[in-house]
Order: C-alpha cells, then structure tokens, then sequence
C-alpha cells in the first residue's frame, strides 16, 4: 500500500497584519557543539570547492515567535550561512540537526502582483538551494555594508528590487501574510504581499539577476490551472506561500 504523500510545509501563522504590526528582537545565537562545528565546516569547504564558491555572510535566524497583544513578535539571531546550507544539505538524508541546536534562517518571500498577473521565478541552476525550481522572491535577512541588520521589509523590498532589477520606488509592501515552515528542513518563511507598479517595466518583466534563470508572469485567473500543472515544480517555500496568500487574500483559491 502507498504510503501518504510528504507535506511541503506546514503553515505556521496564517493572519494578514499590518507592516507596523511586526516587532523584530535581537538575541544571541546558541552555541553550537563544537564536533558539529567542525563538520560543519569540513563539508563546507568541500562543497565551495567543488561549487566554485556561494555567499558566505551571516543571515538572520529565527529562534522563535509569538503574538503579543496584536503585535507578531519575531525573535532573531546571526547565523553564518554555510549552517543554513548545512542543514539544507542533511536534511534530504535525514540527518539535519534540529532546530533547537542549528537555528533555522528566516527566509523572506513576497508573492508580487504585477497587472493583474502573479510574478514568479525560475531559480538559477548555480544557486545552493533548490537550483532549477520554481519559486516566489525573496531571500535571507542579511547585514548592509556597515553591519547593520536591516528590518524584514526592508530586506525582501532589497530582495525585489536586486531579483527583479527594480529601483526602489516601483515596489510597495502590502501586508505580512504570515508564517509557513519548510517541513523537511524545518526553514521558516516570513511571507509578504507586494505590488509592482504597472510601468515598472516598458513591456514584460525583465529575466533578473544571476539567481533568477527565468521571470514567469502567470495571469491570477488562470493561477488555479497554472498551480495544478507545475506544482511538483514549486519549491517548497513558494507552495506554502502561494497557499497562504490564496487563503487570505484570493477568494478563489488554489
């Protein structure tokens, strides 16, 4: 007998709030056994050999969240990428360690709508994770070059403009749409609802930067069709995103 089909992600906070609503605090990271901090480091400097070399700066990491009040509370750390990449590459063999030990970065995606279509994108062959897949925008929350951490918003409207070759002022964040959770890798993702201003771009969307092979402008009435055809394409963070901003802001649905 078949077993069940692996669920995706798990959607974790399913609530549209305001962008003023989101309150980011800072901590430290926990410290990380020192016998998994050499494996660590061994199969990186094995894989960026082997790779020709990825980012390897610090993003943020989510150490836990709650409500308080009306306000979503976000509890942040650094975390070097090369553990995000790490647990990524375990994870498919069962063998990433948990949460509580490795905290998992906090991705930012934005399900951007452009004239009355859906924005997507092909991801680049070279990228480390899920090379070749059908995803949403975004990225990590990352320092600027003084150090600084940025907000969530700010990094996936950096995000937009950099993947999409945008300047800043064609870009408006609507809404936090909530939170879902990679299920195999246990990576949350914080997901956004954006907008593109209709003369952002003289006629269609450009291809993006060298993360993004492809842009795809999918029209949103034809969203439920296109979604049933290339769902086993859709990464797993864009599935759950695509799901949250359906339940919440396209009567529809998927």
């Amino acid at each position: 007998m078949r077993g069940r089909a692996r669920v995706p992600f798990h959607i974790l906070v399913a609530q549209e709030l305001g962008l003023e609503r989101m309150v980011v605090e800072w901590g430290e990271a926990p410290s990380i056994p020192e016998q998994l901090e050499k494996r660590v480091a061994k199969s990186w400097e094995e894989a960026k050999r082997a790779s020709g070399g990825w980012f390897d700066g610090q993003v943020a990491a989510l150490r836990g969240w709650k409500f308080r009040g009306q306000e979503l509370l976000l509890s942040l750390c650094a975390l070097p990428y090369r553990y995000v990449w790490y647990v990524y590459a375990t994870a498919f063999r069962g063998k990433a360690p948990p949460p509580e030990v490795i905290p998992r970065a906090l991705g930012v995606s934005a399900v951007v709508e452009w004239r009355e279509h859906l924005l997507l994108m092909v991801r680049s062959n070279d990228v480390a994770e899920f090379p070749g897949r059908l995803d949403v925008f975004g990225g990590h929350i990352e320092p600027d070059v003084h150090g600084e951490w940025p907000s969530p918003q700010e990094s996936i409207v950096r995000e937009l403009c950099e993947e999409l070759l945008l300047e800043r002022r064609s870009v408006r964040l609507r809404s936090v749409l909530g939170l879902v959770e990679v299920a195999r890798t246990r990576k949350p993702e914080l997901v956004f609802a954006a907008e593109i201003e209709p003369g952002a771009w003289q006629d269609a969307p450009p291809k993006g930067d060298a993360e993004v092979a492809k842009v795809v402008a999918v029209p949103i009435n034809e969203l439920s069709d296109y979604f049933s055809r290339h769902k086993k394409r859709l990464t797993p963070s864009a599935h759950g995103s695509l799901e949250l901003w359906s339940r919440l802001t396209w009567p529809a649905g998927l």
